[in-house]
């Protein structure tokens, strides 16, 4: 069981379910196969403090008729209890647990013809840290079958970034891949017209935006 979260992971949840209702009632009378993808399963239970146990997304998703499920988790212990949490409340369902890590899994995701051969669904991304690259963002966008429900890791960004622009290489590197552009730390940053006592050119965020 994973423990994590608070107040707020009960409403991203709820308001999930919602979507999923509203998703699977629109495509109801559609000539199409529904798909729901987690690319963070995790463990299928979360244990809030203060609130206890509660279902997480991909148990939650389970109770939608979609025609494939796809499970992913790069912890094999998450996913050997999501398979038995799953396995017990759902039969006859065409379920895939894929262990690894999702960035990998889903660069193959655009080698399917999801759109041609009458697929749609919806993909929920709710990484554990900054575990998703853009690219992976990119593989689903070419698919042009998916509705995307993406997370983003807002405050693990805000911790690898110094009050100052003297960013460690790997945190550097790390959001290139998050944030997919080169481009962020001239967005991010701005020179200060202000030289620092030392006579240094001074970065600090750039508030403007």
């Amino acid at each position: 069981m994973q423990a994590f979260g608070g107040p707020w992971t009960l409403l991203k949840l709820d308001i999930l379910e919602k979507y999923l209702s509203f998703f699977v009632q629109a495509m109801k009378n559609q000539n199409f196969k529904l798909c729901y993808i987690d690319a963070f399963a995790g463990s299928g239970d979360v244990d809030i403090p203060g609130i206890g146990s509660i279902p997480g997304s991909a148990v939650r998703a389970i109770d939608y008729p979609f025609d494939r499920y796809i499970f992913i988790d790069s912890n094999h212990e998450y996913l050997k209890k999501l398979e038995d949490n799953i396995t017990q409340k759902a039969t006859n369902k065409n379920i895939e647990f894929l262990l690894g890590d999702c960035n990998q899994l889903l660069k193959t995701i655009d080698s399917f013809s999801w759109f041609s051969n009458y697929w749609r669904g919806v993909i929920f991304l709710d990484p554990y840290a900054m575990n998703l690259n853009w690219d992976s963002l990119s593989s689903i966008a070419n698919t042009k079958a998916f509705d995307v429900w993406y997370l983003f890791p807002l405050s693990a960004v805000n911790r690898v970034l110094p009050r100052h622009g003297n960013i460690p290489e790997s945190h550097r590197l790390k959001l290139h891949q998050v944030l997919g552009t080169t481009m962020w730390e001239q967005e991010i940053y701005k020179e200060s017209p202000q030289l620092t006592l030392f006579g240094d050119v001074d970065k600090s965020f750039n508030r403007t935006n």
